[in-house]
């Protein structure tokens, strides 16, 4: 069974596909659009019941997501664009794909283009719990970073500002013409420090300037960075797991695994593992046993790999790359807590270096003053 959460209540729709609901907003849209195809109810209506609209505002669980005003908008566009007749595929495209993962997006396309949507949604949307909050998850992990050198940045602006200026300047009037290291310690954080928060802050301002290319740029980056030994394991889990989740996705909606193999490869963002999934369905194509041309593959994970091989020897593909989803998912938040905590005491180490700098500067220059003073 995948990662779920309790289940949920939010206006008249308060059947879930599976009964319980994952605590994202894509996962709750999905859930949602799923019922309402299954039970013969329009969209656009449903959709409204997700917006602040119609959200109860007890409703701890979501309201925090709910909150987001970018969310909440993109709702009631995809909400108009419905109303206005526009299909579902399209409209979720047009007004969603930043949070919906590739695979969905298919599905559905595919969906209402067979006229399956009642079949096929319930199915997907149990798939996208899972893979819609480990994007979450991943983004989160991206910002902590950013969070910490603002905070870094914050804790030696104030030293900058406020403390250091006073510092020289009541040792200049004191002992005029002297010197010692905790004064030269000091002048060399007073002339080095702004160079440094000034670069931290532009690099900063970049990367919010860049927001409407961050899709691009977080593709291009990824394919760099998953070769990298500090990165590469979070960026295999994610592109894993939404390979994971559209496979058992495809498989679950009726689709042959060549088929379901075809749709995985051609909505992987993943450029590494589309040259993979390309080999191994031009192999299947070939007539080549699918398990052999998957151990061709060499996935780096030798336990999903196990995981698939073990489904396939009881024959039922559709657990195995649920339980590999979820495998992935849980491993991702393990490491995941591991990197966020490292952060959190890099930025404990960084700012308690730079109070501990300015504290033994203050005191030595104290005890410098008393020696002159007792002289």
């Amino acid at each position: 069974m995948l990662y779920r959460c309790q289940p949920y209540t939010i206006g008249r729709y308060e059947e879930a596909v599976t009964g319980t609901l994952s605590c994202n907003g894509p996962a709750l849209l999905a859930s949602t659009l799923a019922w309402a195809a299954r039970n013969g109810q329009p969209f656009p209506p449903a959709v409204l019941t997700l917006t602040e609209r119609g959200l109860p505002l007890d409703n701890d669980v979501l309201l925090g997501f709910w909150q987001r005003r970018s969310w909440n908008q993109r709702l009631l566009e995809l909400h108009y664009d419905l109303s206005n007749g526009l299909p579902l595929a399209r409209a979720l495209r047009r007004r969603l794909a930043r949070f919906l993962p590739e695979f969905f997006l298919q599905g559905v396309e595919r969906a209402e283009k067979d006229g399956r949507l009642a079949e096929v949604l319930p199915v997907f949307a149990q798939r996208l719990n899972v893979a819609a909050e480990l994007r979450r998850q991943y983004r989160m992990e991206l910002l902590a970073p950013v969070l910490v050198l603002w905070l870094i940045c914050g804790v030696a602006s104030g030293m900058q500002i406020f403390i250091i200026p006073k510092m020289l300047k009541i040792f200049n009037e004191l002992l005029e013409g002297t010197s010692s290291h905790h004064f030269v310690i000091l002048e060399t954080l007073f002339a080095w420090m702004p160079t440094i928060l000034g670069e931290v802050v532009l690099l900063l301002i970049l990367l919010w300037f860049c927001r409407p290319l961050a899709r691009l740029l977080g593709r291009l980056l990824g394919e760099i960075l998953v070769w990298a030994p500090g990165f590469r394991r979070q960026l295999v889990r994610k592109a894993l797991l939404e390979f994971a989740a559209g496979m058992a996705a495809y498989l679950s909606a009726g689709e042959d695994l060549l088929t379901a193999a075809r749709f995985s490869c051609r909505s992987c963002p993943q450029w590494w593992l589309r040259w993979k999934l390309r080999r191994w369905v031009r192999k299947m194509e070939q007539g080549v046993d699918w398990q052999d041309a998957w151990r061709q593959m060499r996935l780096p994970l030798p336990l999903f790999n196990l995981i698939v091989a073990n489904a396939a020897a009881r024959n039922n593909l559709i657990e195995g790359f649920d339980t590999a989803a979820e495998w992935l998912y849980h491993d991702f938040l393990h490491a995941q807590n591991r990197n966020l905590l490292w952060t959190a005491l890099a930025a404990v180490a960084v700012n308690g270096t730079l109070v501990f700098l300015i504290g033994w500067c203050f005191f030595g220059m104290l005890a410098t003053i008393v020696q002159y003073l007792a002289r």
